[in-house]
């Protein structure tokens, strides 16, 4: 594996690894010249985003289980799945602000006139308050088929890795 992606796998490596592939990821880089800069990365990585448990308060910020997806990964590396049979994770867009933005981007053309740009504006805001009661009167729209998502690999070496 070349270090394009290294990084990836520790989104999905048991967050008790996590030193161990920290050490795996800086052992298959690169550095070089850019060693004093990527010490800098690692210890604000440990200080930001590496705490283990809500009562680990020793290094963290924010939860490893935030961005982490071990826990969600069955022992076949596939994702685990609700009781409905679905996918617990899906790649969306779940901040109503973003999607509002991502519609309003795909909608509206760019560098509009007034009054295009409040003609758009109107036919969004009707088709969204005809969402809200159809989903109101159960009549919910039906889910596209989402893409799947991509879980990265743990590279072949990293179990025997030794540093």
């Amino acid at each position: 594996m070349g270090s394009d992606g290294l990084i990836n796998f520790l989104t999905v490596i048991d967050p008790t690894l996590m030193a161990k592939a920290i050490r795996y990821i800086r052992a298959n880089m690169n550095e070089g010249e850019w060693e004093s800069v990527f010490n800098k990365f690692w210890t604000y990585f440990e200080k930001i985003w590496m705490r283990l448990t809500p009562h680990h308060t020793d290094k963290g910020r924010f939860l490893v289980t935030s961005w982490n997806i071990f826990h969600l990964i069955k022992t076949d590396g596939s994702l685990k799945q609700t009781e409905e049979g679905c996918d617990v994770m899906v790649n969306r867009t779940n901040n109503p602000l973003e999607r509002f933005n991502k519609t309003m981007n795909e909608r509206v053309p760019k560098h509009p006139t007034v009054t295009n740009f409040v003609d758009c504006v109107k036919r969004i805001t009707h088709d969204y308050v005809c969402q809200m009661e159809a989903t109101r009167k159960g009549l919910g729209r039906k889910m596209a088929k989402r893409a799947p998502v991509n879980i990265p690999k743990i590279p072949a070496d990293f179990i025997s890795f030794e540093n």
